[in-house]
Formats: structure tokens, sequence, C-alpha cells
């Protein structure tokens, strides 16, 4: 996904939190929500999804402290009344679309349940593409 990101140059990525996998997902979405108020939400994000992080409390302020997260702001925004909005317009949004796992994927007007690798993500974006076009 990210290398086709970056080698097409005219994609709009939007990333979403959607924790659909109770609490530890829960807690992990609010941190990475946090994260984005002190600029480091793609370090953060990137550190969550290596191959050693545990979707923990204690592993998510692990993964927050190794990209130089200031924790006590952290655990501050985490509890606010903006990330638990934010939160439930996620939630509203996935529901709207019918996304009831992650990960999905929106390209154009098509929902992607599920994984998908590079080149299948790159036909759905060529036929986004050629869809528009035609409109």
């Amino acid at each position: 996904m990210e290398k086709l990101i970056a080698d097409d140059g005219n994609i709009r990525f939007v990333l979403k939190e959607l924790p659909v996998l109770g609490d530890n997902s829960l807690y992990a979405a609010k941190a990475a929500l946090a994260a984005q108020k002190q600029g480091k939400y793609n370090q953060f994000h990137a550190q969550m999804m290596g191959k050693n992080s545990r979707l923990s409390p204690e592993g998510v302020l692990a993964a927050a402290k190794k990209v130089g997260i200031d924790l006590q702001q952290l655990k501050k925004d985490m509890a606010s009344n903006d990330i638990q909005q934010e939160l439930e317009r996620a939630s509203v949004w996935a529901e709207r679309l019918g996304i009831t796992g992650t990960p999905a994927f929106v390209i154009g007007e098509k929902m992607i349940p599920g994984a998908i690798d590079g080149n299948a993500m790159k036909r759905y974006v060529d036929l986004a593409r050629k869809n528009k076009a035609a409109q």
C-alpha cells in the first residue's frame, strides 16, 4: 500500500481508527489519536504495527515511549472528549459503509473488506479512476 501511494503520487489516503477487538483495541485507538496531538501519529502507528508490539495498555505505552511521546500528556489526551468524539464519528462512518472489521478500504465508490495486496489495490484504484472518468 505504501509503495502504491508513493509510486502513484495522486492517491489520497485517510486512515481511521476503528477499534473492533475489545478494550485493548479501544485503548490503542485512543493512544493513536492522542499521539497525533503530539505530531507522532505515523511513528506510533508504525511502531504498533511492528512485529513485537502487544495490543495491551503496557504494550501501547511501551510503543509510545519508544517513539518519544510524552506519556503523561498522552494519557491526558486519551481521556479527552475530542478523542471519544473522533472514535464515535469513525464508528458511524464505518456503520454507514458497512464496515464491520479491519482492515477495510474504500477506493472510489467501492468498499473492500479485509487485507488486499498492492496489486489488487492498484487494480481498484485504476477501476475507480476509469469509473470517475466515465461519469
